[in-house]
């Protein structure tokens, strides 16, 4: 595979740059990002079945009932929990009422509402903050790791590839709306700890072809190096994709939220990792020679 990624760093970063732009620019249309149920609190209403159930149909009645964003949990008992967002008491009653008698006409004639709670955000301003702090401090551990094991260039081009990972994640929920919930937290930590994979891998051919052509130019290294790896790369990226992808089919919607993202964040890992982070560190190293 000659992919010559280095003749192709401006459009790589013209790419990354115009869907980061776009999900800014969203953000600021749509007045911030779609903070989902769990930062913006909402109400737990408790369904009591005599029967097993099916959660597409309490879905189903919800979305006819307009009921916005919403969340539903098997519990014990043949109960389900069903949580809107936070709407004015009024509202909440006539989706109440719409939701009993939608379901009633599905076949279940002995559904009835077992409990109505308001609750507040579960995903506290803290707790959001501690979640930048871990990846703060993830970002920091592994920009000492790759120095210590490769050289301080090649660390930062792999904390400036997770950043571009997150942000493309950020960027993707703000373009099409999608609700933040925890689940989407969840998903950012999982992709930073994924995607510096297959960027290590990038770094740790790059260190052995230097050992093995000491007179080749630095972009001829890093097109080599990333040509060695790029097949290894696209296939791990590719079968994890897979059986995420899997996942959000079958899946419930509470697997959905976490899935999305994540596939998301697989797709922008494999491209900082092959078309940005090699580029970024050939450029550092033109910009310290120079100097």
């Amino acid at each position: 595979m000659k992919l010559n990624v280095i003749r192709k760093t401006k459009a790589s970063l013209i790419l990354a740059l115009a869907v980061i732009l776009a999900g800014i620019v969203m953000t600021f249309v749509g007045g911030g990002l779609n903070l989902g149920i769990d930062f913006t609190g909402g109400s737990l209403v408790t369904l009591s079945f005599e029967q097993e159930y099916n959660t597409q149909d309490i879905t189903d009645v919800l979305n006819a009932a307009n009921a916005g964003e919403t969340s539903i949990v098997k519990s014990e008992n043949n109960q389900a929990i069903v949580r809107l967002q936070l709407k004015p008491e009024e509202e909440l009653s006539a989706i109440n009422e719409q939701l009993i008698t939608g379901l009633k006409e599905k076949g279940y004639a002995k559904v009835s509402l077992a409990g109505v709670d308001r609750v507040g955000a579960t995903t506290s301003k803290e707790l959001v903050w501690n979640a930048f702090i871990s990846v703060a401090i993830a970002c920091a551990l592994i920009l000492i790791y790759v120095w210590a094991r490769f050289e301080l260039h090649s660390g930062i081009s792999a904390i400036l590839a997770l950043i571009h990972d997150v942000a493309i994640m950020i960027s993707f929920v703000a373009i099409f709306r999608i609700p933040i919930n925890s689940s989407f937290i969840a998903a950012i930590l999982t992709i930073v700890g994924y995607s510096i994979n297959s960027t290590i891998l990038v770094f740790d051919r790059l260190r052995e072809n230097k050992k093995l052509y000491t007179s080749m130019s630095d972009a001829d290294l890093i097109n080599k190096s990333i040509d060695d790896t790029f097949w290894r790369s696209v296939n791990t990226s590719l079968t994890t994709f897979i059986t995420v992808f899997i996942l959000y089919i079958f899946g419930v919607e509470s697997i959905k939220e976490f899935t999305l993202p994540i596939m998301v964040g697989l797709i922008a890992g494999a491209f900082s990792s092959i078309m940005l982070a090699g580029q970024w560190w050939y450029l550092m190293k033109r910009t310290t020679k120079k100097a």
